[in-house]
């Protein structure tokens, strides 16, 4: 059993290119110096392979992927769970029709072909105020119209909602010609 572990180990050894401890290496005899260093009259028969080049380390993350990564605050706006029912949305943003048409009117001006779908989601606190917005994958080719329309929203006053904490609506329309 032991000639077989010294057999293995031997073998473990050759593989990663240093020599096998046998009963000649193994005595106290101080170690013979590296032949790298040692002069020599005879060339070595293998040749010494170059050393590789070290490892590069992984670049750093990247900022964007960093805040996908971490937890959502605990005042985040976007954490509302309760959706404002829509008739409460439409009955709430109809004042505000004129202001909605004179944005999509800007963009008119910019491009006089421009019409689709605007989506805007939006957040409210408790006691009404439209706190944030963003664009719910609007199909108006004219961002600054979908950004016009959120700025409007966010100067209106909703219902406070029955319970305490925030709430979420949607906000669509279709603007052509």
């Amino acid at each position: 059993m032991r000639s077989f572990l010294v057999s293995c180990a031997a073998l473990v050894a050759i593989a990663c290119g240093s020599q096998p401890k046998t009963a000649a290496t193994t005595s106290s005899a101080p170690p013979a110096e590296p032949a790298s260093t040692a002069p020599s009259a005879a060339p070595s028969a293998a040749p010494v392979p170059p050393e590789a080049p070290a490892p590069k380390a992984p670049p750093p993350p990247v900022a964007a992927q960093a805040d996908e990564l971490s937890p959502p605050k605990a005042d985040d706006p976007w954490l509302a769970h309760r959706q404002i029912p829509p008739d409460v949305v439409v009955k709430t943003l109809k004042p505000i029709a004129v202001k909605v048409g004179q944005c999509f009117k800007e963009g008119l001006k910019r491009d006089p072909t421009i019409e689709g779908e605007v989506r805007i989601r939006f957040v409210i606190v408790h006691e009404g105020n439209v706190v944030d917005f963003k664009d719910d994958n609007s199909e108006m080719p004219d961002h600054e119209v979908v950004s016009c329309i959120g700025g409007v929203i966010k100067t209106v006053k909703f219902p406070e909602p029955p319970s305490p904490g925030g709430a979420y609506g949607v906000y669509s329309t279709h603007l052509s010609k």
